[in-house]
């Protein structure tokens, strides 16, 4: 299946009124790894879309062979078919998966229970406290991270225009103001053939 599958998902998604934050890769350096870094990058992924952002969504992309493990440990669940990257070997394949943060500590709780142990997600995720992990708390951060945003919109659309194809015209019209010497595709634009990029997050 090609991209066309996932990004009616997506503007099915969005057509609902809802905030959806793609995740498009956490990474640790390989001298930090088996440290419990990748826990702590989830915790930040899903305290910073819910509590800062307002994110209701968020939505990821993974081999299909790991899909079993976001189900079962955070409860992912998929939304749309296994396709192919285009432009990449027939072995890339990626299938997407959504996890709605708003009720997924409620989704934990009953799921897992509330044993006191980090091996539990609801425990691990909405009751532990971790010192190192300060959220911003300025009520003002989406606007002191206005300009690093934009630059992020730019650079995105040069890199990979396919990003915004979803948008509806009230948000394209809204972005062209911001970015008015940006060649943004207008909405609904086919973007056959174009080989994925690379990987991104974008907050809305």
């Amino acid at each position: 299946a090609d991209g066309k599958n996932i990004r009616g998902e997506i503007a099915a998604l969005r057509a609902q009124g809802r905030k959806l934050a793609e995740v498009g890769a956490l990474c640790v350096a390989t001298g930090h790894r088996r440290q419990g870094i990748s826990f702590l990058l989830n915790k930040i992924m899903f305290r910073c879309s819910r509590e800062v952002l307002g994110v209701d969504d968020l939505v990821i992309s993974v081999h299909p062979d790991v899909e079993v493990l976001y189900h079962a440990a955070l409860l992912f669940h998929r939304i749309g078919p296994t396709r192919n990257y285009p432009g990449l070997n027939k072995t890339a394949l990626a299938v997407a998966l959504r996890l709605e943060v708003g009720t997924a500590p409620e989704l934990y709780l009953r799921t897992f229970g509330k044993a006191k142990r980090l091996s539990n997600p609801y425990y691990m995720y909405e009751v532990h406290e971790e010192t190192q992990l300060k959220p911003p708390a300025a009520s003002n951060f989406l606007e002191l991270m206005r300009w690093p945003r934009l630059q992020a919109a730019s650079a995105l659309a040069r890199t990979c225009p396919d990003a915004f194809v979803d948008l509806n015209m009230k948000e394209w019209h809204q972005l062209r103001r911001l970015l008015p010497n940006v060649a943004l595709p207008e909405p609904g634009t086919a973007l056959e053939g174009r080989a994925l990029q690379g990987e991104f997050t974008c907050f809305r």
